[in-house]
């Protein structure tokens, strides 16, 4: 089974940064040029900020639900 790792974000700078991160951790720990295999979903936090503002976490959760299935 290969490793798989998930990013679900709101920033692209935020994404970038785990993207990276996961990319150079799997190198530390399997060797040069080995990474787990990496799924990257991001949502505009734009679409979210009427909700976040409200805390109004559902509608959020069901989104970021909805991407994680798309990365299975």
């Amino acid at each position: 089974m290969k490793n798989r790792i998930g990013i679900l974000a709101h920033s692209g700078e935020g994404a970038a940064l785990c993207f990276l991160e996961c990319i150079h951790e799997g190198e530390n720990r399997l060797g040069p040029r080995i990474h787990p295999d990496i799924v990257m979903d991001i949502e505009a936090m734009g679409a979210s900020m009427d909700d976040w503002e409200a805390l109004n976490l559902a509608p959020i959760n069901a989104r970021f639900a909805s991407a994680a299935a798309r990365g299975q």
